[in-house]
């Protein structure tokens, strides 16, 4: 009876489960009785294969992704720069590279930047446009500007030596406390004068770089019309030492200047092949010009880079050893520019080391499938240097070529990348937010940091710390040596404000230069005589400034 029982008591499990069974299956439930063990291994297996597929999707998506983690893109940004350099060094670079050969610490790769502290703020110009184009420094801890005005008016009053009709360029020398020594200005009546950039020489005297359309500036009657270059160097207590011109039947452009030796290396492009320019032999219409000096002005050799499409040495710098690096912004990929990596997109950069004598040591390709405009450039001191500019993606989704290791923040992207003494990439740093950011300069700090300057409508991931105050903001980004992001400072209004130029002193600070058309904020009192409707008539209208910070490091 009691074996009955039992068989009759197990059926009527056996029936209940097979009944709760069938309906877990059709109600979703899940299995009751699992016909298979799932194990551990599938399950991994199965992880491995379907979500690196989704995160690499998720990675190069913008900010209108709402999905995203918030510490994916913060861990990226701030483990690459650190974790790179010691991964690549002891690979690519040559074992005589004095940074390699020395061991790596902490102390190296950590923050050099304890704080970045702004201790003076000075607007500069009058009721017209007021730009900023150059900075060097000078032996006593001060340092020479240039730039271009339409204003005769406020600080400007009196300046010009006649009544221009047209924009007119400017030299000035402040002392280490930013009170002005000197301004000098350079015009014309017949049409507007750029100097673009400076460079203070060993005996203390300073070498202004320009271009003009103005007749009375052509170096030969019959090249009126066009596009000429000049150099001009100023005694230190600011008077005209002698004046030169530069042209031919084309346009020629000089657009950096630095010191080498006791003279110093000038860079543009030409479209001549007369008159200053007749030993260019090149094929292509536009070549990139690069020119050095003695102390007065006589050429000692010039070069010229060409390939298939036009180029220009936008930026330049040099070191105690007499190296020297320039920047050039081309679509080119043929001739100077046959580079690995050139030829990619819309615009790439090349940079190019030479030595004193202009012999070409290595190329540096700066290049994605979009356009790289990366004119910001300085000598590292230890036989390379670091180039900053922006990025913009065009046509993809993902970051490629020279920044395929990158995640993209918005639509156009801050990059500074170092590059060692033989050529090859060291790191590579973006100063980024979820909106459009540029850096227009680059300065070394003290022990060899870097501070990069520039504007940017983010006010979030790397700017997150200063905001954003309107609808461009001037930012100062503080590097470490291994590119760290050490502090970020801002100054910003209502309306575009920018930083456009960079130096640091003999004094240890850092001056920084920029233009505002802002009236409030960081700028109160600033540009009263603006107004919007102005604005939307007429376009900006921007007023100079300059401001000086005091920085920390260890």
């Amino acid at each position: 009876m009691c074996n009955t029982l039992v068989k009759i008591a197990s059926a009527v499990v056996l029936i209940i489960a097979i009944i709760l069974n069938f309906f877990g299956n059709l109600f979703g439930i899940g299995d009751i009785i699992p016909t298979e063990p799932k194990t551990t291994e599938s399950t991994s297996v199965s992880q491995s294969v379907t979500y690196p597929a989704e995160t690499t999707t998720k990675e190069f998506t913008t900010e209108e992704s709402t999905t995203e983690p918030v510490t994916e893109p913060s861990t990226e940004i701030t483990t690459v720069p650190t974790t790179e350099p010691t991964t690549k060094e002891t690979t690519l670079q040559p074992s005589t590279d004095p940074i390699t050969t020395r061991p790596t610490t902490t102390k190296e790769f950590g923050p050099k930047v304890e704080s970045a502290t702004q201790e003076n703020f000075a607007s500069f110009g009058g009721s017209n446009t007021d730009t900023f184009t150059g900075i060097d420094t000078t032996s006593g801890g001060g340092y020479v500007v240039c730039g271009v005005t339409a204003s005769t008016d406020g600080m400007l009053e009196n300046v010009p030596a006649d009544s221009w009709s047209e924009s007119y360029a400017f030299v000035s020398k402040y002392d280490k406390n930013m009170n002005l020594e000197w301004i000098k200005s350079v015009g014309s009546d017949y049409a507007s004068v750029r100097i673009e950039d400076v460079a203070v020489l060993s005996d203390g005297s300073v070498v202004a770089v320009g271009y003009t359309t103005a007749d009375d500036f052509a170096s030969a009657s019959k090249y009126k019309g066009t596009i000429e270059s000049f150099v001009i160097k100023y005694s230190s207590n600011g008077n005209v030492q002698w004046k030169k011109l530069f042209g031919g039947s084309g346009n020629d452009m000089l657009m950096c200047v630095e010191p080498l030796g006791s003279g110093f290396v000038a860079g543009g492009k030409t479209d001549s092949k007369n008159g200053s320019f007749a030993d260019n032999t090149e094929n292509s219409n536009s070549n990139a010009l690069l020119m050095s000096f003695d102390a007065n002005g006589n050429k000692l050799w010039c070069k010229y880079l060409s390939g298939n499409y036009g180029a220009s040495v936008d930026g330049i710098a040099t070191d105690s050893d007499g190296n020297i690096f320039i920047t050039c912004v081309t679509a080119a990929s043929t001739g100077d520019f046959k580079i690995d990596g050139m030829g990619k997109g819309y615009l790439d950069t090349a940079v190019i080391k030479f030595n004193s004598s202009g012999e070409r040591k290595w190329a540096f390709a700066v290049a994605s499938s979009g356009r790289d405009n990366f004119r910001a450039i300085v000598a590292d001191e230890n036989g390379g240097c670091v180039v900053a500019g922006n990025y913009e993606l065009v046509t993809t989704y993902a970051p490629d070529g020279t920044f395929e290791n990158l995640h993209n923040c918005g639509g156009i992207d801050a990059v500074a990348i170092r590059i060692n003494s033989n050529g090859t990439k060291r790191w590579e740093r973006s100063v980024a937010g979820f909106s459009d950011d540029f850096i227009n300069d680059i300065a070394m700090t003290g022990n060899g940091g870097f501070a990069v300057v520039g504007y940017t409508s983010s006010g979030n991931r790397d700017f997150a710390s200063v905001g954003n105050k309107g609808q461009s903001d001037a930012f100062t980004a503080f590097l470490t040596p291994a590119g760290n992001l050490a502090d970020v400072k801002a100054n910003g209004g209502a309306r575009k404000d920018m930083a456009t130029c960079a130096a640091y002193t003999t004094a240890g600070k850092l001056i920084v230069l920029g233009q505002s058309t802002s009236s409030d904020g960081d700028f109160d009192g600033m540009n009263s005589h603006l107004s919007d409707t102005f604005i939307n008539l007429f376009g900006d209208a921007f007023t100079g400034y300059m401001t000086k910070y005091g920085v920390s490091i260890y």
